[in-house]
């Protein structure tokens, strides 16, 4: 294991970046290839901000918005706009399939098929997977995972909701569908990168760990947050005003509320949800650091935020590494 303490506190993803680049030089030299060298970050925004990072290197992103795929949305948004193609939607076809005229008819076919009565949930899914084999058929072939699994969530939902047409399933695709995670396979010669949260039950030669900043032993409560609480947990000043405002028809015992609690609190009841609150995330930050840890066969990097004044009292993993040399080899 080997971890990188940053000192560059202005601009820290500048010597990131460096350490990076060269844990990669290393590890290519160790014949490990890219495919078994994994990054891992906590949150999704963490995996745009790596690819800023290392332009130009093979990253590949493991899971991916059914949305994300090019022909699957320029097909539903062919549907949408009927016979009035938007000069984009046109454009693409145009160009991805070489022949705009034949696809227009299928989108047309699919589009008939999708309004038509007594039409059951087989020909229905029959109709998509026609224009899917089409596709394949074209330099987009390479998206066929999207449509595979695009398939396989229509033939369920088309089998839940036979009766859904055109209309419906565009709404459908609007505001579930097109939000689907879909697990990309590995591809030779690239780096995956997935959440931590994504890796569990995983494992690669080796795992790069590009932001470790999250906190340890502590959990602060910054913003409201809905929390379901007993009516008689609240402060009896708050007591009186909601068993005034009930009515008998509308009997609660549990609210949901947006609270705001400190550690300070002296209140008894909200006292006990801040700590509630407390356990669960120490819970959560410590497996997550388990998971992610425990992840590599064998080589494993933390790169660690660099450590504010402002920060050196806070107990976060930052910290704790902070308390040993800038760079740890452990065998």
């Amino acid at each position: 294991m080997q971890v990188e303490l940053l000192k560059d506190e202005t601009n820290p993803d500048r010597e990131r970046a460096e350490h990076l680049k060269q844990i990669l030089q290393e590890l290519q030299a160790e014949g490990i290839p890219p495919e078994e060298t994994a990054f891992l970050v906590r949150a999704n925004s963490d995996i745009e901000r790596l690819i800023e990072l290392l332009p130009g290197k093979p990253l590949q992103i493991r899971e991916q918005p059914l949305g994300s795929c090019a022909s699957l949305e320029a097909t539903w948004r062919a549907l949408a706009e009927a016979d009035q193609l938007s000069p984009v939607t046109k454009h693409f076809l145009a160009v991805e399939t070489g022949n705009l005229p034949d696809f227009c008819q299928q989108i047309g076919a699919l589009r008939e098929v999708l309004t038509a009565a007594n039409i059951d949930a087989l020909q229905k899914w029959q109709a998509w997977k026609n224009l899917a084999d089409s596709w394949q058929k074209t330099p987009r072939k390479t998206e066929a995972v999207f449509w595979d699994f695009f398939l396989s969530r229509l033939y369920a939902l088309l089998q839940e909701y036979p009766y859904y047409d055109a209309e419906a399933l565009l709404r459908w695709w609007e505001e579930k569908g097109r939000y689907i995670p879909v697990e990309m396979p590995p591809q030779p010669g690239y780096y995956p990168i997935l959440t931590i949260h994504k890796a569990k039950g995983l494992a690669w030669k080796a795992v790069i760990l590009p932001f470790v900043k999250w906190s340890l032993l502590e959990a602060r409560w910054d913003d409201p947050r809905w929390t379901p609480i007993q009516l008689d947990q609240l402060p009896k000043q708050l007591q009186s005003l909601f068993t005034q405002t009930l009515t008998p028809e509308l009997p609660l015992s549990i609210l949901g509320l947006p609270l705001q609690i400190t550690s300070q609190t002296p209140d008894p009841s909200l006292q006990n949800l801040y700590n509630q609150y407390f356990a669960q995330v120490v819970v959560e930050n410590v497996n997550l650091h388990y998971v992610a840890t425990t992840r590599p066969r064998q080589y494993l990097y933390l790169i660690v935020d660099p450590v504010l004044p402002s920060q050196r009292n806070r107990i976060s993993w930052a910290t704790f590494w902070a308390e040993e040399k800038d760079v740890i080899q452990l065998s």
